[in-house]
């Protein structure tokens, strides 16, 4: 895929839609979404398991289970972002609640059940899924099988995993509507990674960032949104120097989320596009 050929799948700009960089939410970067949005690697999850893990390391504890969960629920019901989303692969999710899903199933079936998977399957289900087998989240699934070159505590990523879905399947819960699996389905067909970034006035001055499709007619474009992400990397580290206890230093807790989550991109990138090129674009005004 050429630079011409990322040009007219990120074109017209004019058509492009826009959403609050505070208050969207981070998919995948992954080629096989058709709808308009912003990616990280990981999604909203990957970047809360790093955040959460630069802050242990800064306050020198190992957060539980408990811990964990009371941070995310602090997190979802003080974030202004309409939704915390983790992806997961067509395959992964077949694997867990395979019989749920209609023959002909859609996406949104397939999301619809692993939302509300049947109550005598749950538990089964619970062990699973911070099984390496069946996470449907490529970097998030790298993070587990090798917590020592992402630089991360394995058990951080697993209790993370649980306590999502120790809200998302709880029906009485109301941050539960705050959660998303976001599904991503067929076989990979990515043609090129982009990273894209949008002009001052649009992030700093207008606050907007572009919501791009991944996958169009003609081609699939891994997207990565690095300046909105940032956004979102800043808005954590504010949380974790007031809403928590103890707190830690914003400033600080930035720049080391910054080397951590920059390192863990580059081997899961390495991993999922070492061999398809790796473009940078910048939408003009």
């Amino acid at each position: 895929m050429t630079c011409e050929d990322v040009e007219t799948h990120l074109s017209p700009v004019a058509l492009l839609s826009w959403a609050p960089a505070h208050s969207v939410s981070f998919g995948c970067v992954d080629g096989r979404s058709t709808e308009g949005g912003v990616g990280t690697w990981g999604g909203d999850m990957g970047e809360f398991i790093s955040a959460l893990n630069v802050y242990e390391q800064m306050a020198s504890l190992q957060l539980s289970q408990a811990d964990v969960t009371h941070m995310l629920r602090k997190y979802l019901s003080a974030s202004t972002r309409q939704r915390f989303t983790t992806c997961m692969s067509s395959t992964a999710l077949k694997q867990l609640v395979g019989r749920q899903i209609p023959n002909t199933g859609s996406v949104a079936d397939m999301e619809a059940a692993i939302k509300s998977p049947l109550e005598d399957h749950v538990a089964a289900i619970w062990l699973k899924i911070t099984d390496p087998n069946y996470i449907g989240n490529d970097h998030v699934r790298f993070m587990l099988e090798r917590p020592e070159d992402y630089s991360v505590r394995k058990q951080l990523v697993e209790q993370v995993i649980h306590s999502f879905f120790d809200i998302l399947w709880n029906q009485f819960d109301p941050l539960r509507e705050k959660l998303r699996v976001q599904v991503l389905d067929g076989e990979r067909t990515e043609n090129a990674v982009a990273s894209v970034t949008v002009p001052d006035f649009c992030l700093k001055q207008a606050g907007l960032v572009p919501l791009i499709p991944a996958r169009g007619q003609t081609a699939s474009v891994a997207i990565f949104n690095p300046d909105a992400v940032q956004v979102l990397r800043k808005e954590l580290a504010l949380f974790f120097s007031r809403m928590v206890t103890p707190v830690v230093r914003a400033d600080e807790m930035a720049k080391r989320l910054a080397v951590l989550t920059s390192g863990q991109a580059t081997l899961s990138k390495k991993a999922m596009f070492d061999h398809i090129p790796v473009y940078s674009a910048r939408i003009s005004q």
